[in-house]
């Protein structure tokens, strides 16, 4: 079923399917390709950023470009990609590792966890959220405290993508 909403999502992108609402992955997307245009800055200025989103959906949603310049090189990374191949990259490639680390962070518990984050794994397969990516991180942080307390630190400092959330 979450490869079922993944696969939507990316015919969406595609133009295979109607658009829907602006989601994070959109604005991951149009930040990604004003790095690759060497125009990043654009993604922090309102009235830019707002056309380009509108330029891609029609919506007139709006999602400010609040990360850290970090989070531009994960972004960047897919923008050469088209939209739909870039979403289903960054959404099953996140997917993955969360559930690996989840794995092994619930141990014989994992099916009963996921049973319980079904909703959550919904919404951000849906919105192509950075929470897989974000989780995958701090999961690995906690694992390495309870194993190789040197190793902790290293996925600890890449949540500089999301500072708030490292604290």
């Amino acid at each position: 079923s979450l490869a079922a909403v993944m696969l939507s999502k990316a015919l969406r992108y595609a133009g295979l399917l109607p658009a829907q609402e602006l989601t994070d992955f959109d604005a991951f997307h149009i930040a990604g390709r004003m790095v690759w245009r060497g125009d990043i800055a654009q993604a922090y200025h309102l009235p830019a950023l707002l056309e380009a989103q509108q330029a891609l959906t029609g919506d007139q949603a709006f999602l400010p470009w609040t990360y850290p310049p970090p989070f531009n090189l994960v972004v960047a990374a897919l923008a050469p990609l088209p939209i739909g191949l870039a979403y289903l990259v960054f959404a099953g490639a996140t997917l993955a590792a969360y559930l690996l680390v989840l794995r092994r962070i619930a141990g014989p518990l994992f099916a009963t966890v996921i049973v319980a984050l079904a909703p959550a794994l919904f919404v951000a397969v849906a919105g192509g959220q950075n929470g897989f990516l974000t989780g995958t991180l701090i999961g690995l942080a906690s694992l390495g405290l309870l194993g190789e307390r040197t190793l902790a630190g290293l996925p600890l400092g890449l949540m500089v993508i999301k500072p708030h959330l490292a604290v």
